[in-house]
């Protein structure tokens, strides 16, 4: 072999093997099945059946406060699992265990969400903002949902007018205004360059909430 060749052999085997190292890290695992989503489905399964299964609850909670998952939550089969979740949220959600659990599903997927999967968030937010119904008790789930998961202005400016129905609808209680001015602080923010409101924000939020009151 002529040893000038040695050199270009050694550099493409070391490439070779960096390419198949960066393939193996970041590969999603599609075709075969994986255990963090096949317990996922097992436990909102259970839940599903029982809100009030305990051990359900807090196998699923040990799971979600993991690793988060990263490309592989674009995988049907996870996808499915968690619009099943979000079907069942209304029931789940309604006490501070609930909360506590639902609040950490939006954390562990707030990486990488998937945008299908982030339009059904925001739709089982709105049935938490309407009115009556939840009575502005799940006001903090939906704020820090947002808020994690950095909603859009649009996804936000959605939500901020479903709240200020809540507050025609409730006769201006003071949990629905409450509520609203959450969800509008975080609309607002978004229209500005550095995320700070200023006082022609809040004097805005005023007026539009009292509008309602």
């Amino acid at each position: 072999m002529n040893s000038e060749w040695i050199p270009a052999i050694v550099v493409t085997a070391l490439f070779v093997g960096f390419i198949a190292l960066a393939l193996r890290l970041t590969k999603v695992p599609v075709g075969r099945a994986d255990p963090r989503g096949e317990q996922l489905a097992t436990f909102v399964d259970l839940l599903a059946a029982d809100p009030t299964d305990r051990l359900a609850r807090d196998q699923l909670r040990s799971l979600l406060a993991g690793p988060q998952w990263n490309g592989s939550q674009y995988v049907p089969s996870l996808q499915t699992t968690q619009r099943k979740f979000l079907e069942i949220a209304p029931v789940v959600v309604n006490d501070n265990d609930g909360e506590d659990l639902f609040k950490w599903f939006i954390h562990h997927f707030s990486r990488m969400p998937s945008p299908a999967i982030v339009y059904e968030i925001v739709a089982t937010l709105a049935k938490f903002v309407e009115w009556p119904g939840n009575e502005g008790r799940y006001r903090d789930v939906v704020v820090y949902s947002a808020a994690t998961l950095k909603l859009t202005s649009s996804y936000l400016k959605y939500l901020y007018e479903v709240g200020l129905g809540a507050v025609s609808a409730s006769h201006g209680t003071p949990l629905a205004k409450t509520q609203a001015l959450g969800l509008g602080r975080l609309h607002y923010a978004t229209l500005r360059p550095d995320g700070k409101l200023t006082l022609y924000d809040e004097q805005a939020l005023a007026n539009d909430i009292a509008a309602r009151s």
